[in-house]
């Protein structure tokens, strides 16, 4: 058996009457009203405290903060005087805050936070004596009555002091959720503050002033003095959480300080973790003394299969140098996400020029990027990584939120640095304008395809032709000087194949065409031309000049319209093969392909 918890009351036996205050409160989603205090009376005085019902063992009390409170002399009662014995009340109730003791004459109400008496009225008639107090717990009212009359307690404003008995007992929390007005609320934060602050704990008492009417100047010189940046970040962090949207001036003010602080301490951390890495590096490495190596005694190794163990069998924790570095980088890593967290809420506050100054002047270019991506201001970026070389990062920038004057305004040195992965993400851009790339893309085109690898000028005009459908015709016109400078001698297909496809169109300018391949010595390509000019004559010229009687015989039949152009040029073919001293069965095996001419034709 579990033995009883009990509390005994010196005295004799009192009137024994109990009162209990339900509190309305939620459980399980529904509201209920929970017995929360208790009022005992007894001959000494009131007995009262609070009643927990939480996870308890079966011992447990369920009276908490029990007190004994003397009941309260009558009114005409001398403090000097003993001889008086004070009456004890006939009944009682509880309020939130307050006890009601009912006297045959009269009603008190004892604050049982303070202990004092608050309220005290007798009865109007001497003679008329009070049967009982009751409650009504329905409507949160009290009832006096005597033979003759009923009266009923009405309750208000029962909290309108207890802010400052909180603020008495140094119960801030407590204090502020019964503040009535933003006045009181501020003598509660105030007293707070300077309480935190004479204890020591500057971070909470930054926090609290913030909230005060104390002036700007005089808490940030209170803090300035503790030559602490972390309580003065603090302190101006909650400043600018009071501030409203519209002060746009103080906002953006606090947050370029800010700024300035979170940016040194980032400087000082890594300064700490520069000085620890140069510290562990040292005691690593072996020292010297007067050019000759120190040598330490050989340290005996565990045996294999053992687990080194200092004494109590534990293992063994990190230096503490590696220990205090990971303590800092986390700090950086906090102090950072700060900031950053900072710049995202408060960016359109922020002047560009002065966070890039800053940024500049404590070196930390990774904040100087963080902040110019956030504005979107992705030229600054590329130019950035432009000027490290590094031209692989401002090629996936520009792709990623590249404007076509970005890409326009960087491709020439990019085309020239890295022509492939340029083109990579140039072919993923639809809203570019071939032409307008054409001086980037001649910065690549003499080296485009060395090593083996594919022009990548060629490419990205191949896609725009192709695929894009481009109908420029500067475009057409670069795009076949490159493909006339890329073919071999031996091989003008891909050449050949683009003046045949867009030749019907005129998409590019055949005499440009035509003067290129003869610069570059593309016969066939050259033929081709002139029977697109319709200079047939000079087309089989050209092929029979080469030596290439097959070409000239095609080209013999393409003006189709003209019977007596085709027979003089399949006559100047049979001349040649005639002067070439051909055998006779080619040049009668000529005549009977031609379908034009006859023995007598080539006869002398």
């Amino acid at each position: 058996l579990v033995a009883p918890n009990f509390q005994e009351i010196p005295g004799m036996p009192g009137p024994g009457v109990l009162a209990v205050y339900h509190r309305e409160t939620r459980l399980n989603g529904k509201s209920m009203a929970v017995a929360s205090d208790f009022a005992w009376l007894t001959s000494m005085g009131v007995f009262f405290g609070r009643l927990t019902f939480d996870a308890q063992e079966a011992s447990d009390s369920v009276v908490e903060n029990a007190s004994l409170l003397p009941y309260p002399a009558p009114p005409t009662h001398s403090s000097q005087d003993s001889s008086i014995v004070v009456e004890q009340p006939s009944s009682l109730a509880l309020t939130e805050f307050h006890i009601l003791l009912q006297y045959s004459d009269r009603v008190c109400a004892l604050n049982m936070l303070s202990s004092k008496l608050a309220f005290e009225q007798s009865l109007a008639v001497s003679s008329e004596q009070l049967q009982g107090l009751i409650v009504d717990e329905s409507k949160r009212t009290c009832w006096l009555f005597s033979p003759a009359n009923i009266y009923e307690l009405v309750v208000t404003d029962e909290d309108r002091d207890v802010w400052e008995i909180y603020l008495q007992r140094r119960q801030y929390d407590s204090a502020l959720s019964r503040c009535y007005n933003d006045a009181q609320r501020d003598v509660v934060l105030r007293a707070q503050a300077e309480y935190y602050f004479s204890a020591g704990d500057y971070a909470r008492s930054a926090e609290c002033f913030a909230q005060t009417s104390v002036s700007f100047e005089e808490a940030v010189l209170k803090f300035i003095a503790l030559k602490d940046r972390y309580v003065l970040k603090t302190y101006i962090v909650s400043k600018l959480h009071t501030l409203r949207r519209q002060d746009r001036t103080q906002i953006a003010l606090l947050v370029t300080w800010l700024l300035e602080i979170y940016l040194s301490m980032l400087g000082a951390v890594d300064a700490k973790i520069a000085s620890l890495t140069t510290i562990a590096n040292s005691s690593s490495s072996p020292g010297e003394t007067n050019g000759s190596s120190l040598e330490s005694p050989p340290r005996k190794q565990p045996a294999a299969g053992s687990f080194a163990t200092v004494a109590n069998g534990k293992t063994p924790s990190p230096p503490p140098a590696a220990a205090t570095t990971t303590s800092n980088e986390q700090e950086k890593a906090e102090l950072q996400r700060e900031l950053y967290s900072l710049v995202e809420e408060y960016k359109s506050y922020v002047n560009p020029s002065i966070a890039y100054k800053l940024a500049e002047s404590h070196g930390r270019r990774d904040f100087w990027l963080h902040f110019a991506s956030l504005r979107g201001d992705y030229e600054r970026v590329v130019e950035y990584w432009m000027e490290k070389e590094d031209y692989i990062q401002a090629i996936e920038v520009l792709g990623h939120y590249g404007s076509p004057e970005a890409f326009y305004r960087y491709s020439p040195l990019l085309m020239s640095a890295e022509p492939e992965a340029l083109v990579d993400i140039l072919i993923r851009q639809p809203d570019l304008t071939a032409n307008k790339l054409i001086p980037a893309l001649m910065r690549n085109e003499e080296g485009a395809s060395h090593a083996g690898r594919p022009n990548q000028v060629i490419r990205y005009l191949r896609f725009c032709i192709q695929k894009q459908m481009c109908r420029d015709p500067v475009v057409y016109n670069y795009y076949l000087m490159l493909l006339v400078k890329e073919s071999q001698d031996d091989d003008e297909s891909e050449l050949m194949s683009f003046l045949t496809t867009y030749g019907k169109d005129m998409l590019y300018d055949p005499d440009y065409a035509l003067r290129m391949c003869k610069r570059y010595g593309r016969i066939q390509s050259c033929v081709h031309l002139y029977s697109l000019l319709k200079l047939y004559e000079d087309a089989v010229d050209l092929a029979l000049k080469q030596g290439d009687i097959e070409l000239a015989q095609i080209h013999a039949e393409r003006p189709q319209d003209d019977d007596k152009l085709c027979k003089r040029l399949w006559l100047n073919i049979a001349h040649h093969v005639i002067r070439a001293s051909e055998p006779a069965s080619v040049v009668m095996d000529l005549v009977r392909r031609s379908n034009r001419l006859g023995v007598e034709d080539i006869l002398p």
